[in-house]
C-alpha cells in the first residue's frame, strides 16, 4: 500500500450490488499512485474513455504496469460492460485542469486525480458504437460509486472542457455523441463529439430518480489557513448541518441515498430518495442508529451520524 490515506475497498460490493459484473485485478485493494490514497472523502466521478482498441488484458497490463503514471485510473468499463478494478487509492489520469466545483465542494486546480475517482471506459473515441450495454453500465456504476460517497448523482464531470464545465481543453472524452446506442443520445458540444456534460448529469438525474438541479457555478474555494488532517474526516462531518425528522433537502436526499447504500433502505425503490425525512426515513435511520451504536445519542442526523453514515463507523 502506498502512504496513507483513504482507500476504497468497498468498490468490488457496491458495484456488484448495483447489478454490474466486476472483475478485480491482482492487488487493486493496496494499489494507489505515489502520493497514496485518497485525502479525503472524493468528491465525484471522472467520465473518460481509453482512446485505445485491444483487448481489457492489454488495456489493464498498460494501465497497471505499462504506463509510467500508473495505476491510470481506479477502473475500467469493458466493451462487454464488465468493471476491472485497478486501484482503490488515488489514481492517475485526469492530469492537470479545473478548478471544478461539485456538490460537496470544489477540486482545486490540478487536483482531480486526488480528490475525485476516475471511471475509464473502453472505446477509442474516433467513432466507435457505444453499445447501449455499456452506456447503461456507466450510469450505473457512475451513481452507485456517488451514492456510497454521500454525493449526488450529478457529482460527476467530462474529462474534456466541453462546453466549458467539464476539466482540460487538452481532452475530447467520452467521445464521440453520435457513436453511442440505445435510447439515450448525448448532445456533442464540439467538433470531436464530445458528449454534453449537461446531459451526462441530467441521465445521471434521473436514472436516480431525483429532480434535475441546476449545474453548480464555480467558485474560488475559501483559504484556509490550516488544512485538516486528511486522515481524520470530523472537520467535515462537522461542517455537515444537523437535519431531523421534519427536514426537507438535499442534506436529506443524500442521508436517504446513504441509507440505502448501507441497505437500511430499498435502493430501487426511488421514493425513498424524495429529500423529506418522513416516517419511513425516519424508521430507516432508527435502525441505522441502532446498529451503529448511536442509540439516542444522536436522534438527527449530526456529526456522529454523519461519520457512521460516509465511514461504517460503530460507536
Amino acid at each position: 500500500m502506498s502512504g496513507n490515506g483513504i482507500y476504497l475497498t468497498w468498490l468490488a460490493d457496491v458495484l456488484r450490488a448495483a447489478g454490474l459484473t466486476v472483475v478485480e485485478v491482482e492487488g487493486w485493494q493496496t494499489r494507489a499512485r505515489s502520493s497514496g490514497g485518497f485525502p479525503s472523502t472524493p468528491l465525484g466521478v471522472q467520465w473518460h474513455h481509453t482512446a485505445s482498441q485491444t483487448s481489457p488484458e492489454n488495456d489493464i497490463q498498460w494501465q497497471v504496469y505499462g504506463c509510467d503514471d500508473a495505476p491510470v485510473g481506479n477502473m475500467t468499463l469493458m466493451r462487454d460492460a464488465s468493471i476491472w478494478l485497478i486501484a482503490a487509492g488515488a489514481a492517475n489520469t485526469a492530469g492537470k485542469g479545473g478548478p471544478l466545483t461539485l456538490s460537496r465542494g470544489t477540486i482545486p486546480l490540478d487536483s482531480a486525480n486526488t480528490r475525485t475517482v476516475a471511471m475509464e471506459v473502453a472505446n477509442s473515441g474516433v467513432g466507435e458504437p457505444w453499445s447501449e450495454v455499456q452506456v447503461n453500465a456507466y450510469f450505473a456504476a457512475s451513481n452507485a460509486i456517488n451514492a456510497r460517497l454521500g454525493n449526488l448523482p450529478t457529482d460527476v464531470f467530462s474529462h474534456a472542457l466541453g462546453a466549458g464545465d467539464g476539466w482540460t481543453d487538452r481532452k475530447i472524452d467520452p467521445a464521440t455523441a453520435d457513436a453511442v446506442q440505445g435510447p439515450w443520445k448525448p448532445r456533442s458540444v464540439n467538433s470531436s463529439g464530445t458528449w454534453s456534460l449537461a446531459d451526462i448529469r441530467a441521465e445521471c438525474a434521473a436514472r436516480a430518480g431525483l429532480p434535475v438541479p441546476p449545474t453548480p457555478v464555480p467558485v474560488p474555494p475559501e483559504p484556509t489557513p490550516v488544512p485538516p488532517d486528511p486522515s481524520s474526516g470530523d472537520d467535515f462531518m462537522a461542517s455537515l448541518p444537523n437535519i431531523q425528522k421534519g427536514d426537507t433537502g438535499p442534506y436529506v436526499v443524500r442521508m436517504q441515498h446513504l441509507l440505502a447504500a448501507g441497505g437500511f433502505m430499498n435502493p430501487g425503490n426511488t421514493a425513498n430518495y424524495d429529500g423529506v425525512w418522513g416516517n419511513g426515513t425516519d424508521g430507516a435511520k432508527s435502525n441505522f442508529d441502532h446498529a451503529h451504536g448511536l442509540g439516542g445519542s444522536d436522534t438527527s442526523c449530526g456529526p456522529k451520524s454523519w461519520e457512521s453514515l460516509m465511514t461504517g463507523r460503530v460507536w
